[in-house]
């Protein structure tokens, strides 16, 4: 969609976990960790969710590439921007 952030799609190509606010383009492609989704204007949320990155050594090194389930299906999303 056009409201889809290019910076959390090329975040997730470079395997970097990405915290993002709840919008539905978002959330379109983080829904693996819902914790890492945060409601908009919600600055305690943030800063959970990035103590949670801070804090959990397995969910920082995931990669956010499993979050779509083939790297073809990214170079098509990318494609489509």
């Amino acid at each position: 969609s056009d409201a889809t952030s290019v910076s959390v799609l090329e975040s997730m190509a470079a395997g970097v976990p990405v915290v993002a606010s709840a919008l539905t383009a978002n959330r379109q492609w983080i829904n693996a960790e819902p914790r890492l989704i945060v409601p908009v204007d919600d600055a305690a949320a943030l800063a959970a969710a990035l103590r949670l990155l801070r804090d959990d050594d397995a969910l920082a090194q995931h990669s956010p590439l499993a979050l779509v389930s083939t790297v073809d299906e990214l170079q098509q999303i990318l494609a489509r921007l």
